[in-house]
């Protein structure tokens, strides 16, 4: 036997009752204001289709027996993507904890990421002209495990996205400054 004291390999199993529950935790909506940029962005992106669509079917048949079907299934799915994201909006979340952030989405089926900060690659803060114009930013969080594990919420006031990001990269920082 070697004179050095063995080191015991401890490895205890933790209870499923003892493990902490992330459903339980409050998370934070994104802004209100963030609904407007939504709005604005589906009208253009919906105007910009109408435009063309529209064009075409006048182009084509200038009899226009189209028109009335074709308008009609373009109405439904105007309205179904403002349904889908006025759905979609109440139900996105964030939160930062001590070792991690959290963001979840989802209509039929929610999905919640959970980032710990040791995974953590790149953190970047991004304004579209309108978000700027709404005082809005997002927040783009890059992991090591690829872009399925990334997180990007949008709808975030601009202070709050800062701070956010200095959050996280204080806490990127942290483990290398102990090694």
């Amino acid at each position: 036997m070697s004179d050095k004291t063995e080191q015991q390999f401890e490895n205890p199993q933790i209870q499923l009752a003892d493990i902490p529950k992330h459903e339980d935790l409050v998370l934070q909506p994104i802004a209100k204001r963030y609904w407007n940029i939504i709005v604005i962005r589906l009208l253009i992106r919906f105007l910009a289709i109408g435009v063309v669509i529209f064009s075409l079917i006048l182009s084509i048949d200038p009899l226009n027996a189209y028109l009335w079907p074709v308008l009609i299934i373009y109405l439904l799915v105007v309205g179904l993507s403002f349904y889908w994201q006025r759905t979609a909006f109440p139900k996105r979340g964030f939160a930062i904890r001590k070792h991690d952030i959290i963001y979840r989405r989802g209509v039929l089926s929610t999905v919640k990421t959970i980032v710990p900060f040791q995974r953590v690659q790149h953190v970047a803060v991004n304004e579209s002209f309108l978000s700027r114009k709404y005082g809005q930013a997002q927040l783009q969080v890059f992991t090591a495990g690829g872009s399925s594990s990334d997180i990007k919420i949008s709808g975030l006031e601009k202070e709050d996205a800062e701070r956010m990001k200095s959050q996280i990269m204080l806490h990127m920082v942290e483990p290398q400054q102990n090694a």
